[in-house]
């Protein structure tokens, strides 16, 4: 069994990790984060407060660059400055692997610092 990008959500969810809520478009809580469905690693993300900050996000994602693919809207977190990740290796015979872990660090608009 493959972990995509796409279903790692509700695998995390299977083990109870907490994760942070995602909206639809037209339903929105602000403040927020938005990213392209292939953002990593908190690169790509936004940081947006209200309504106008969504537009403008909106309009650079789609207008300028382009985007055709998902926006996600998720829940901000406020505090949290660390961003762990855990890296696996899970072999075509279902054997998952543990490689190691790092975090990286993130300022206030999501970008990495470090």
């Amino acid at each position: 069994m493959s972990c995509t990008r796409n279903n790692s959500r509700a695998r995390y969810a299977d083990i109870n990790v907490p994760l942070p809520r995602q909206f639809g478009e037209d339903a929105i809580s602000y403040p927020c984060i938005v990213k392209v469905s292939m953002s990593s690693d908190g690169m790509g993300n936004r940081l947006v407060k209200n309504e106008g900050d969504l537009f403008a996000t909106l309009r650079q994602i789609r207008d300028v660059c382009n985007w055709k693919g998902e926006i996600v809207f998720q829940e901000f977190v406020p505090g949290d400055k660390e961003v762990p990740s855990f890296q696996f290796y899970l072999h075509k015979s279902g054997e998952l692997f543990w490689v190691g872990a790092s975090a990286g660090r993130v300022d206030g608009i999501f970008e990495w610092t470090s």
